[in-house]
């Protein structure tokens, strides 16, 4: 599985890093180009799982999960926030998240919910 996290928080990246590098099915792709950048990156990964934050420097994860989904890619994406407003929630479920996670509460899950 090529995994790829999006999250502007070096810290949430090397925590998911170092939680999912003992998996050996699982290849975590970190973003090159920048979050300005990233559905060029997503198209050029073709990743099969992503773990996308909601509020990005400069960028909107509601509007990367939106793209994703409207280019019919079957990514399963994940948001991961610390906003886990139930308005929040509601809108990326119904732009095709399939897992909203608050990482203050949820971030443990994330390799159990990837493995299933």
């Amino acid at each position: 599985m090529k995994l790829l996290i999006i999250d502007d928080s070096n810290l949430i990246r090397e925590r998911l890093i170092s939680k999912l590098n003992i998996y050996k099915h699982i290849k975590v792709i970190e973003p090159t180009g920048g979050i300005h950048n990233i559905m060029d990156e997503i198209r050029a990964y073709d990743p099969d799982a992503v773990i996308l934050d909601i509020h990005l420097a400069g960028e909107n994860g509601i509007k990367i999960l939106k793209n994703i989904k409207e280019q019919k890619r079957n990514t399963r994406v994940i948001m991961l926030t610390t906003n886990s407003n139930p308005k929040y929630r509601e809108l990326c479920m119904k732009y095709g998240a399939e897992d909203f996670l608050d990482k203050t509460k949820d971030f443990e899950r994330i390799p159990e919910i990837l493995l299933d």
